[in-house]
């Protein structure tokens, strides 16, 4: 069986690796459609919009209705932002939001009712300014700016809306469980960065210390 501690060097090691950058069109699939998926090329993207999937699967759609339109709009505003020039690396941001959002998943306690919409206004505000895409120009670019917002938007509606259809105990446990997983895996790749890039890179490739 794949132990925790394991899973979680994995996803900091695809979080280290190489970033497939998506910032123009998805060749075949058009403007719209590669700004739609253009979060899903970004490992620090992901597992933040995971980590508010989890939250909101934990505490329910209906309850989450703040946390949705706080998403929304700090997504809006980024991409905003970052199309009139303002566009900046925000992956050690979202991955201290994913952290955060991870520990609130996995306390699985009532929280203050601000402290999600606030997460999801981090997080949204960090996957916009990160996602300008520079290669696109006039209605192309607008294309694939609206393709990231609906992107950004419906990954996590979606698959909490799914997990709160699975009326199961296992997926509660679940839920948490993977909440943990993206809080080590977070934790970990800002730990490495912290040490500097001689220590985390070699040539691009990801080294660790060796026991003597």
């Amino acid at each position: 069986m794949v132990t925790l501690h394991r899973l979680a060097l994995g996803l900091a090691l695809l979080l280290l690796g190489p970033r497939a950058h998506a910032h123009g069109s998805v060749q075949g699939l058009g403007d719209f459609m590669g700004g739609f998926l253009h979060p899903l090329f970004e490992p620090a993207h992901i597992v933040a919009l995971l980590s508010l999937l989890l939250l909101m699967a934990q505490r329910g759609m209906r309850a989450s209705n703040p946390t949705l339109l706080s998403l929304a709009a700090a997504t809006a505003t980024g991409l905003t932002a970052a199309t009139m020039g303002f566009s900046v690396p925000t992956d050690t941001a979202l991955l201290v939001a994913a952290a955060l959002t991870g520990l609130a998943v996995v306390a699985a306690r009532p929280l203050p009712h601000s402290l999600h919409p606030l997460l999801a206004a981090g997080i949204g505000l960090g996957i916009g300014l990160g996602s300008n895409p520079e290669s696109l120009q006039g209605a192309s670019r607008y294309a694939a700016l609206a393709g990231t917002w609906l992107g950004a938007c419906l990954y996590p509606i979606s698959g909490a809306t799914l997990l709160e259809e699975c009326k199961r105990p296992w997926v509660t446990v679940l839920i948490r469980v993977v909440g943990s997983w993206m809080v080590a895996a977070s934790v970990l790749v800002l730990a490495l960065q912290a040490v500097g890039p001689a220590s985390t890179q070699d040539g691009g490739a990801v080294t660790l210390p060796m026991r003597r």
